[in-house]
C-alpha cells in the first residue's frame, strides 16, 4: 500500500467514524495531524476493554468472580445494540472482539 493510499484510508476511517452517534458506539472526538503517525481521537472509557475486564474478573482460588449473569447479559446487550446501529447505517465492523469493546466505569459496553 502506498503512503497516499494509507493516508486516504485513514481519512476515510475518520470520516466514517465521525458520522456515528449512538450510546453503544465509542464517540469520535477528532483527528490529530500534528505528528506522524496521525491519530484518531476517541472518547476515553475508563472501564478499559472487555477482554481485560473479563480476564481480571475470572474466579480465583481465593475469591469467586465478582460478575453476575445480569452484568454479563447487559454488556452483551450493549454490544448488540451498537452492532445493530452500525448495521442500520450500512457499516460492517469486521473485527468485533472483546478487545474492541470498551467499558464505562459503570460497566456499560461500547463498540470501538
Amino acid at each position: 500500500m502506498t503512503r497516499e493510499q494509507a493516508e486516504f484510508n485513514f481519512l476515510m476511517e475518520a470520516l466514517i467514524m465521525s458520522k456515528f452517534n449512538h450510546p453503544n458506539v465509542v464517540q469520535f472526538i477528532g483527528v490529530c495531524f500534528d505528528k506522524v503517525p496521525n491519530f484518531i481521537i476517541l472518547e476515553l472509557l475508563s472501564g478499559g476493554d472487555l477482554k481485560s475486564f473479563l480476564r481480571e474478573s475470572r474466579p480465583k482460588p481465593d475469591r469467586p468472580s465478582p460478575l453476575v449473569m445480569k452484568d454479563l447479559l447487559q454488556c452483551a446487550i450493549d454490544v448488540a445494540k451498537g452492532c445493530e446501529y452500525l448495521e442500520a447505517n450500512h457499516f460492517i465492523h469486521r473485527d468485533i472482539a472483546a478487545r474492541n469493546c470498551l467499558l464505562t466505569t459503570k460497566g456499560d459496553g461500547r463498540i470501538e
